[in-house]
């Protein structure tokens, strides 16, 4: 009896597994190209980028640790930013944040 209850337990993780790799691998192709170009080129020359060109300037550091560090802010960052989008469409009608 533990047996079966077990698999079903793992047939149910992998196909609840499988619903969110559904629902995240759909994706729309042409508004990442327009978000990535937008925060690429907003990035260019940033002070962000600045204060990680200095951080790896310094010859005792590894750069592997720089750009692990850089691209994990950046990501923390872009988290906040899209979770706080998604809360702001709870208050606000988003035909008024539309561009």
């Amino acid at each position: 009896m533990v047996l079966p209850l077990a698999l079903h337990h793992v047939v149910f993780q992998f196909n609840f597994l499988n619903q969110i790799i559904k629902v995240t691998c759909t994706m729309d192709l042409k508004m990442f190209a327009v978000v990535f170009g937008t925060v690429f080129l907003a990035e260019l020359g940033d002070k962000t980028q600045l204060a990680t060109v200095l951080f790896a300037s310094r010859p005792s550091v590894s750069l592997v640790t720089v750009f692990i560090g850089a691209s994990a802010a950046l990501i923390l960052s872009s988290v906040i930013a899209v979770a706080a989008g998604s809360l702001i469409t709870n208050y606000l009608n988003p035909k008024y944040l539309s561009y």
